[in-house]
């Protein structure tokens, strides 16, 4: 995790473990929290980008979006499991 110009927040995730689909709606998900931007960063990984919307919404924006990472990937197996 880096921070960048005092208020953004930057996160690279590795494709490997998660898919664009799991990135972007974890993203999503945090979003009411904070301006959010994906981009490449680098062969395999994107880079997350979040710009809170309030000094406040900072403070735990990683791990929300963290466990809403861990969520959308469990949910993408389920409905994978579902669709068999």
């Amino acid at each position: 995790m880096k921070i960048r110009a005092k208020k953004n927040i930057l996160v690279k995730i590795g494709l490997t473990d998660y898919n664009l689909d799991t990135v972007r709606y974890a993203a999503y998900a945090v979003s009411d929290a904070a301006y959010v931007f994906i981009a490449p960063a680098g062969k395999g990984a994107v880079g997350v980008e979040f710009i809170p919307k309030t000094g406040a919404a900072s403070k735990d924006l990683v791990r929300r979006f963290r466990n809403e990472l861990k969520d959308e990937k469990l949910r993408a197996a389920i409905f994978d499991a579902n669709r068999e």
